[in-house]
């Protein structure tokens, strides 16, 4: 047979879609062929994926196989007897894309003598889905509300980046909330080069390399009033395809109202949040607290909003 039939229905699923985990996928393959003890499936593995000493098992159809590699191929044994028309198996061992993509897998079914006959012939696929990368927020005394604060963030690899080949292939982009906090246009500075991108008013820093990591990036933003922001959005991506993002890094207020700008500890005051979020707007400079009415042997200076 020169031309192989196509497969009555090839399905593919996995333990694990997440980028770069271990996973063991489940193949579905019905058959539109009667086949015989020996016959094989050949599977094309994806460049994208590693598949290293893969272990088959038996879900249904047939009484046992076996699966060896051939170069980038899994060669499937159907080594029982029985065979059904629809044969379902799993496969360990299968290490996943490290990059967002939806992978493609060749399927052919073949006799076991020598020629190997191709029989049947077609296809799956199987998307991976972003995984998750840690990232912290500095909470000091530069986190100045209702003023210009300097914002740093630490952002971790989610796994070590040595398959990044290709040393400007790797970005991250950084979506500063908008309600929390307004980024400057200028002034970002990390290991790489960091520029404004206005649709997503925040950042995207480029030239990174496996070693970039963990990644210090500071930028200037005018700080709105908040216990603790909302949320940055922080994606990492090699060639444009997603590697791994974090949506729930936020920025906590240094100071414990009423302060507004401190010193030395969270509650040593030296100014005061405006009249719009406490009755409390004097700085009391004796003990470095803020007040409504200045105590007994102080006057309030207005000009500076302190006793």
């Amino acid at each position: 047979m020169t031309t192989p039939m196509t497969f009555g229905g090839v399905t593919l699923s996995a333990s694990n879609y997440t980028v770069n985990a271990q996973a063991t996928y489940t193949f579905s393959i019905q058959s539109l062929f009667s086949h015989s003890t020996g016959d094989l499936f050949l599977v094309t593995i994806p460049t994208e994926l590693i598949l290293a000493a893969p272990q088959c098992a038996v879900l249904i159809g047939i009484s046992s196989l076996s699966c060896s590699l051939s170069g980038t191929s899994l060669v499937v044994n159907l080594t029982g007897s029985s065979i059904g028309a629809l044969i379902n198996f799993t496969v360990s061992g299968f290490l996943n894309s490290w990059y967002t993509s939806t992978s493609t897998f060749n399927i052919l079914s073949a006799t076991s003598d020598a020629n190997q006959y191709l029989i049947e012939s077609g296809s799956a696929i199987i998307s991976f889905v972003v995984g998750w990368m840690g990232c912290s927020a500095a909470s000091d005394n530069q986190i100045v509300l209702l003023s210009q604060s300097t914002v740093k963030l630490t952002i971790n690899a989610p796994f070590t980046l040595t398959k990044a080949t290709n040393n400007s292939g790797l970005s991250i982009e950084i979506t500063v909330p908008s309600t929390s906090f307004t980024a400057a246009s200028t002034g970002c500075s990390t290991n790489g080069t960091c520029t404004y991108k206005s649709s997503v008013t925040g950042y995207e820093v480029t030239s990174l390399t496996a070693t970039s990591f963990p990644l210090l990036v500071s930028f200037s933003a005018q700080t709105g009033h908040f216990v603790n922001s909302d949320s940055f959005t922080i994606k990492l991506s090699y060639q444009n395809q997603l590697v791994s993002s974090n949506i729930d890094t936020t920025v906590t207020a240094y100071c414990t109202s009423p302060c507004q700008q401190c010193s030395l500890s969270r509650t040593t005051c030296s100014s005061c949040l405006p009249s719009s979020y406490t009755s409390n707007t004097t700085l009391n400079r004796g003990n470095s607290s803020c007040v409504q009415t200045c105590p007994d042997g102080y006057y309030s200076n207005t000009s500076t909003i302190a006793c």
